[in-house]
């Protein structure tokens, strides 16, 4: 296992017209899985091949295990086959014309292993991934499932001290993704190992790391672990690359009450304090909201709700989507199938828990209000 270090690290491509990734820091303590996630072109990729020494960095410094393996004004670049690193890609680079054995067993080779401890070791690493029965087979005659269990063992076996994960499940279908998650963190939890995840499933993020960075722009917009990443995102950036789609603009007047953008209807929230400017954005995850007959029920303290009208019912199985018009915006309410009755042009009300609810700064930046109560803050990224 490893410490990685990785300070002010700066890449740019395209002749210095695109900086992938900008002045960028991260540490990853022992026995740490940390989870590079963001949409296509944050950097994330970039920086799992600058750490791996596939790509070199224009400036800054990296460590592993304490030893520098780029830095000092770029004097140092220690090769990939020296960091002491395990890779899994996402296309499995299998060797095609040798053995699942033979594929496991080739970094014990490169080391200078003798052939009955590769044998041994790689068996091991099979059994790890319950992948023994396939030693004699090629790859091109398993599955690819099994495939990427084999790379999996294969970047295991030598017990590196940083495992580099490249979306190493993205070309699954849904059901082996699931169990193979669920398979790489049983094998993070017994064996400990230090790793760099890359991925842009907020799914895959949540289950497998210890810790999330979520980047933007070559920069960590935010780092925290799955459950503080879930319940306080630190931007509207994050709330949204999470899922949570349903935003009303809000207006705070004279009053010190909410106005709903794009109309007049009001909406009840916590005495909102010094709060930084009158514009903000509500943020509500779908599964959250709720749809009621107007008016009705008991008036409750700690719920929010706002008039609006059903514009589409969208069916998915088991769940269903009510997609309802609020002023200018629209909200998606996720339920069970048959939940609530409404079709088409009916009237509801959307409401939501004063504790589901998540406030941002109007511009932007997006910072997250940490509380609608006398001493507000807003939530600083990392």
């Amino acid at each position: 296992m490893s410490e990685v270090r990785i300070d002010r690290l700066t890449k740019w491509f395209d002749s210095g017209g695109v900086r992938a990734v900008d002045d960028l820091s991260l540490s990853l303590a022992e026995g740490q899985l940390v989870v590079l996630l963001g949409p296509s072109g944050c950097g994330k990729t970039t920086l799992l091949r600058c750490v791996a020494g596939l790509e070199t960095p224009d400036s800054g410094t990296i460590e592993i295990g304490g030893a520098v393996m780029f830095g000092r004004g770029g004097r140092t670049q220690v090769p990939t086959h020296k960091r002491g690193i395990g890779m899994v890609f996402q296309n499995y680079a299998l060797w095609p014309h040798m053995t699942v054995e033979q594929n496991v067993a080739y970094p014990l080779r490169v080391r200078g292993t003798g052939r009955q401890e590769r044998s041994r070791q790689a068996r091991e690493a099979l059994a790890l991934v319950e992948c023994e029965a396939l030693t004699d087979r090629i790859p091109s005659a398993i599955s690819g499932g099994q495939q990427q269990r084999v790379a999996l063992a294969r970047a295991l076996v030598a017990r590196p001290g940083l495992m580099l994960f490249d979306e190493p499940l993205s070309n699954l279908d849904y059901r082996l993704r699931a169990q193979l998650r669920r398979q790489l963190r049983d094998l993070h939890r017994s064996l400990g190992f230090t790793g760099l995840y890359v991925t842009h499933d907020q799914t895959e993020a949540m289950q497998l790391g210890t810790v999330v960075a979520v980047l933007k722009d070559g920069k960590v917009e935010q780092l925290a672990d799955p459950a503080s990443l879930f319940s306080r995102p630190a931007s509207a950036y994050v709330a949204r690359f999470l899922g949570i789609g349903n935003r009303l603009e809000l207006v705070r007047d004279a009053d010190g009450g909410w106005v709903v953008g794009g109309g007049d209807a009001r909406i009840a929230l916590p005495a909102a304090g010094e709060l930084p400017g009158t514009r903000f954005d509500l943020y509500l995850r779908s599964a959250d909201v709720s749809l009621v007959v107007p008016g009705s029920g008991p008036e409750d303290p700690d719920v929010a709700r706002v008039p609006g009208v059903v514009t589409d019912v969208v069916y998915s199985g088991d769940s269903s989507d009510w997609v309802v018009q609020v002023g200018d915006a629209r909200i998606v309410a996720s339920a069970r199938t048959r939940t609530w009755p409404f079709g088409p042009d009916d009237r509801v009300d959307v409401v939501f828990r004063h504790s589901t609810a998540l406030l941002y700064t109007h511009d932007d930046e997006g910072r997250l209000v940490e509380s609608y109560g006398v001493r507000p803050s807003l939530v600083s990224s990392p």
